[in-house]
């Protein structure tokens, strides 16, 4: 199990790189929401196709990881 904090990092370089509006949104986001809450935050962007195609898998590993 990598934890919550190396997927958090992770999200927000991937989020920062595709679009530092996202990358902020994230970073306020995930230090006041549960793991939990910020998997389904992250997952409705997907779905909205606000997500970089290359987050997907490890979207998915995050989702075991916290479940």
């Amino acid at each position: 199990m990598r934890g919550v904090h190396y997927y958090y990092s992770e999200f927000q370089r991937e989020l920062d790189a595709f679009d530092a509006s996202a990358g902020q949104e994230f970073r306020a986001f995930s230090e006041t929401h549960s793991p939990r809450e910020v998997f389904l935050w992250l997952e409705k962007r997907r779905t909205d196709g606000r997500l970089p195609a290359t987050m997907e898998g490890m979207l998915t590993d995050f989702y075991w990881e916290i479940a």
